[in-house]
């Protein structure tokens, strides 16, 4: 837990990563409300801020496990709020029909060395018999094309 946050490791990563508070934040200067997005009248205390996690991979990380996108879930620890939308309503407030959430964190562990050194990739989905159809304007005329694949 990071104060009153939860971050969720996926399983095959967790005996190699360490998650922690980041220092970097430490002598930022706090955000001030904002009224304009922020809805006052229901939310007295709102406050926007930014928090920052100190993410170590361990250099045991087995090659396999390289070279992706990985997700941190974040979870908010309803037990360090007074009052929060979703878990915990004030006493004769109104009642929501959502939970407070967070977007996971993305984290991208790159190829150690060699061809892919350095690069991590990230695929949403796989393709099968594609068809690429190319439209140039009237005045245009290919004299040539190739298609590349990897």
């Amino acid at each position: 837990a990071y104060h009153f946050l939860n971050v969720t490791v996926p399983p095959e990563l967790a005996p190699y990563l360490t998650v922690a508070p980041s220092g970097h934040n430490v002598d930022v200067a706090p955000m001030l409300f904002d009224f304009q997005s922020i809805n006052v009248a229901t939310v007295r205390d709102g406050f926007k801020g930014s928090y920052f996690l100190q993410v170590t991979v361990s250099s045991s990380l087995p090659d396999s496990l390289r070279g992706r996108l990985y997700e941190l879930g974040l979870a908010l620890l309803p037990e360090y709020f007074d009052f929060l939308p979703g878990f915990k309503e004030p006493p004769g407030g109104p009642s929501r029909d959502y939970q407070v959430a967070i977007p996971p964190a993305k984290i991208a562990i790159p190829y150690p060395a060699g061809k892919w050194g350095g690069k991590a990739y990230y695929t949403s989905g796989y393709s099968s018999q594609v068809l690429v159809t190319q439209r140039l304007s009237t005045y245009l005329v290919p004299t040539s094309a190739k298609l590349l694949t990897a």
